[in-house]
């Protein structure tokens, strides 16, 4: 089970910054989730590696001061006890999670800018495989705190599904404080508000939403399948049965003609769901995806990094959010110059180090597409 890997270049981190919930592949997954929830003498005793030298090479980087270095070297070692079906993402947030694979691809796919599960067709796996899943992961010792339930948009699930899923989860892992998922609205609004309540209640307390744009013409122009009132009902109601939310945006998803609608009605649905988490993301044309098709016809003009920090700044200074603590990020491999902090606490600092940048970036230039993506 011991990957093989070139110590001198590292590879394999696989990021995914056209989709809306900015993603990574489960290969990068594994080692952190050890790091974090295993006590040194049981990392040490890990079944699967059974060389002395290794053992004491592993235990080398877990006392590496950087965190990000540990992460990414014990990243590269491990692989899950069971298989799952590829790709699979997660968000970064979850870098710690275990992953159960409860749905396969994404109920929706017809995204324009998203390639990420254009290869599968949507199902529900059957629950004796999802269950069989997590009884493996309880052989092999993990005790994760944490765990994401991919693919797209697991809440989609039929709710006997994620019922008994969820208490397969807590026969095994009593000790998970929290599972995630992404969600989109159409899911959210099918469920019922005690079926949610019901989800919460049995720790599945985490929704990740693609807001994308909070303007309709161009939900429809990248057809998400939902309305910016699709949104904030489905955002409402989730977090009022006891989830916290996790709500993306896209830089530049409109274009330059749609830019300042995107920013006026971005900011606006943020206002009006105060989501516990929000993060910004910047969109690129992916070839093969109908979006860089739509490009390459000049039917979408795509914003330069300038115009993309313009949006990031009109977005956060217009957005008011009542809620006292909003974890903000912008630091995902897709956007220039990372940023975050806690709104509205860091609101001005925030804005006022990317007035800088904007001044700094010259009129012009458009953003490189990272290789990782």
């Amino acid at each position: 089970m011991i990957q093989k890997i070139n110590l001198f270049s590292f590879k394999g981190t696989k990021m995914s910054g056209h989709h809306s919930c900015c993603t990574c592949s489960y290969n990068n997954y594994i080692g952190g989730y050890f790091l974090h929830s295993l006590p040194i003498s049981k990392f040490l005793m890990i079944r699967y590696i059974k060389d002395l030298a290794l053992v004491e090479f592993i235990y080398k980087i877990y006392r590496l001061e950087n965190e990000w270095e540990r992460r990414y070297l014990l990243d590269m070692f491990f692989t899950p006890p069971i298989e799952y079906e590829p790709p699979v993402y997660r968000p970064p947030s979850e870098w710690r999670s275990l992953l159960i694979q409860l749905t396969i691809g994404c109920s929706n796919n017809k995204c324009t800018y998203c390639d990420m599960y254009r290869s599968k067709t949507y199902k529900v796996r059957p629950i004796q495989d999802i269950k069989a899943d997590i009884a493996k992961c309880a052989r092999a010792g993990m005790q994760p705190e944490k765990i994401f339930l991919c693919d797209g948009d697991a809440l989609g699930a039929p709710m006997d599904i994620l019922e008994e899923t969820l208490d397969c989860i807590h026969e095994f892992f009593p000790e998970v404080r929290r599972i995630g998922v992404y969600a989109t609205a159409e899911n959210i609004l099918e469920k019922t508000s005690e079926q949610l309540k019901t989800l919460a209640q049995k720790k599945l307390t985490m929704a990740y939403l693609g807001l994308e744009s909070g303007d309709d013409k161009i939900l429809h122009m990248v057809v998400k399948g939902n309305t910016a009132q699709d949104m904030i009902e489905a955002s409402l109601k989730i977090k009022e049965q006891g989830f916290k939310l996790s709500t993306i945006a896209m830089l530049g998803i409109g274009g330059k003609k749609y830019s300042e609608q995107h920013i006026r009605a971005t900011a606006e649905v943020l206002s009006q769901t105060n989501p516990e988490y929000f993060s910004f993301l910047t969109t690129f044309a992916i070839p093969g995806t109908p979006y860089h098709r739509m490009v390459e016809r000049g039917l979408i003009e795509p914003l330069t990094s300038k115009e993309l920090l313009i949006e990031m700044h009109d977005i956060l200074e217009q957005s008011t959010f009542d809620l006292n603590k909003v974890i903000f990020r912008a630091n995902h491999v897709s956007n220039a110059k990372p940023i975050g902090g806690i709104l509205p606490q860091d609101k001005a600092q925030i804005l006022e180090t990317l007035k800088l940048w904007i001044k700094q970036t010259p009129a012009g230039v458009y953003p490189k597409m990272p290789a990782s993506m």
